[in-house]
């Protein structure tokens, strides 16, 4: 479609939302029309200050304000800058101040990666499923624009509220588990890799849509396993799940829930793991180390539908319900001496 040839009303609803001429004529089709009618909202009430304002409204210099932009994965080196940047300046300053500047830097960046993160996901749930869903519909494009605007203008009022209670919930369960940690032995923790086997066939057989709808359950699966047994999912690295837990035995427990979970699912490849225990190096969220490294090549050496533990993992599994198979050595990239391991077979799921 193109723009010169419009529905009634809907240029003049663009421009008063704040589009251009420009903006209008360069969106060829209902999609790039809602991704417009979207960038609109994401746009509004958003207050620009002069950089050499909002240096002198935090009391610092402007060059500190660049570099805080910088920090946080926003464009340095501009004229004008959103007025909240003063709040963010301040809030760098107090970490600063309690924690020392390499921390505070430390702890922003984390700060700036979660919430790039929630945005790119919200693009995604819109580019991926709304706008498909509008254009797939009967709906005049006026009243798809009037739906996108709203759930846009939703998603900006209700994401903040939400992501306090989730922090202040998560906040007490990290608080908890770093005293465990603490009174356990500092660092020493179970750390898991859960991938799904032969992955990149797999995602060459199926459609986009059917892949991450699958990849989204396997996600799901990990969340879902995690949480039920206090366990930490620190991160999604493609089809791969990176778990820490104090207790070598809930990291396990957790591990072969998600592979059960993945081999009784027939859209997903089976899933295989691995388990170490031992001291890791923790930072910004993330957990460092050879045993990290360690782990995530170790997986490679686990059958589909099971899982393969270090010998401090196995000692803890002695009075177990858990098969043990033999300890066997394996060869693994990096690590120059062959390290020990111990095949577990997961449960099928019925």
């Amino acid at each position: 479609m193109s723009s010169m040839g419009l529905p009634d009303g809907v240029r003049e609803r663009l421009l008063a939302a704040g589009a251009n001429e420009d903006e209008i004529d360069r969106a060829g089709d209902d999609e790039a029309l809602f991704t417009l009618a979207g960038d609109l909202v994401r746009r509004r009430d958003i207050a620009w200050m002069a950089i050499e304002s909002v240096a002198a409204a935090a009391g610092t210099s402007v060059e500190e304000v660049e570099r805080y932009c910088l920090l946080v994965g926003l464009p340095a080196r501009e004229d004008m800058v959103p007025a909240w940047t003063v709040v963010g300046l301040e809030s760098y300053g107090v970490a600063a101040a309690y924690a020392g500047d390499a921390a505070a830097r430390a702890y922003h960046r984390v700060l700036a990666a979660a919430a790039a993160n929630v945005a790119a996901a919200a693009t995604a749930l819109f580019l991926n499923d709304v706008s498909p869903r509008l254009q797939a519909s009967e709906i005049p494009t006026a009243d798809a624009l009037d739906l996108v605007e709203t759930m846009v203008t939703e998603l900006i009022r209700r994401t903040p509220n939400g992501w306090e209670w989730l922090f202040r919930q998560h906040l007490l369960l990290s608080a908890r588990r770093g005293r465990a940690e603490h009174e356990a032995d500092l660092s020493r923790v179970a750390i898991a890799f859960v991938d799904l086997t032969d992955s990149t066939a797999w995602a060459e057989r199926v459609s986009h849509v059917d892949h991450a709808a699958a990849l989204s359950r396997f996600e799901d699966a990990a969340w879902s396993a995690s949480s039920a047994r206090g366990v930490r999912l620190v991160k999604m690295i493609g089809d791969e799940a990176m778990l820490v837990a104090t207790d070598p035995r809930d990291a396990v427990e957790v591990a072969a829930a998600i592979c059960t979970m993945a081999g009784a699912d027939p859209g997903l490849p089976p899933a295989r793991g691995a388990v170490g225990y031992g001291q890791v190096y923790a930072r910004g969220g993330d957990y460092f180390g050879t045993l990290v490294n360690m782990v995530a090549r170790a997986v490679k050496c686990a059958k589909p539908g099971h899982l393969v533990v270090t010998p401090d993992v196995a000692v803890t599994l002695v009075d177990s319900d858990v098969g043990l198979g033999a300890r066997e050595p394996h060869t693994l990239r990096g690590i120059a001496d062959p390290t020990d391991l111990i095949h577990i077979e997961v449960p099928t799921a019925p």
